[in-house]
């Protein structure tokens, strides 16, 4: 009687003929219509995630004031606006009765009625120049803002706000 480890032995020296064929039963050799379903699902949303997506048409309006109006902050400073001062538009708010505006990094609300609503490319460079004044009066209100309170604070180290 031969052990297992000889029989084995015999059966690799025979070579890649194979005379000892090893059949799986046929429900081993099928794939389930669940892994089916799965790979195509996966498939599906690769394919989908690499697309390329459609170029965005790009919107921007602005908004050029009428008349002197006072306006609060999103932080809750209160600036007046001059006739004229323009701001590029958020969104419309309250069917559209109000408007957001930016201002740098914040956001201010107003009335509609207060605003003639303006396409980018009909703005001028004069209209542009008004916000690019108003967003410098803004950070440097801001810069000073930042360093009373440190003073006030009474540090004599001067860090950035987080």
């Amino acid at each position: 009687m031969k052990s297992s480890f000889l029989r084995f032995e015999e059966a690799s020296l025979r070579g890649a003929g194979c005379e000892e064929r090893v059949d799986f039963p046929r429900e081993a050799r099928k794939t389930s219509g669940d892994v089916k379903r799965l790979t195509l699902l996966f498939l599906a949303l690769v394919l989908g995630c690499t697309a390329p997506a459609a170029e965005k048409k790009h919107y921007v309006l602005y908004a050029m004031f009428t008349s002197d109006t006072g306006v609060v902050l999103k932080e809750g400073s209160e600036w007046v606006m001059f006739k004229g001062d323009t701001f590029p538009v958020i969104m419309f708010k309250d069917q559209q009765t109000k408007i957001v505006l930016q201002l740098a990094g914040t956001s201010f609300m107003t009335e509609s009625s207060h605003v003639k609503v303006i396409e980018e490319k009909d703005v001028t460079p004069d209209e542009l120049a008004t916000y690019r004044t108003n967003v410098e009066h803004y950070l440097d209100s801001q810069a000073k803002k930042w360093k009373s309170e440190q003073a006030q604070a009474g540090q004599g180290k001067v860090e950035p706000p987080k």
